[in-house]
């Protein structure tokens, strides 16, 4: 979807290919912004899996996915 090469499933941490981190940066997905699917991973035997990257405008990287929200707090806040 981005033109970017997504790489191979087997290269990917468990929380990339889960969709909790970035397939390119590594950094958590779990901010205000979320994640936005970039197409699929596949693996040497042909299994795929979806994956996430960092939301634009925010693009990669720890620092530019925008605050981390505790994941309480969007279901109502903490009480």
């Amino acid at each position: 979807m981005t033109g970017r090469p997504i790489p191979l499933l087997d290269d990917l941490t468990r929380p990339q290919m889960q969709g909790w981190a970035c397939v390119w940066c590594g950094a958590s997905l779990h901010t205000a912004q979320g994640g936005m699917s970039v197409g699929r991973a596949v693996d040497s035997t042909g299994y795929s899996v979806e994956v996430f990257a960092c939301p634009i405008p925010y693009g990669c990287g720890p620092f530019r996915c925008g605050p981390a929200v505790p994941m309480n707090a969007r279901a109502g806040g903490l009480r």
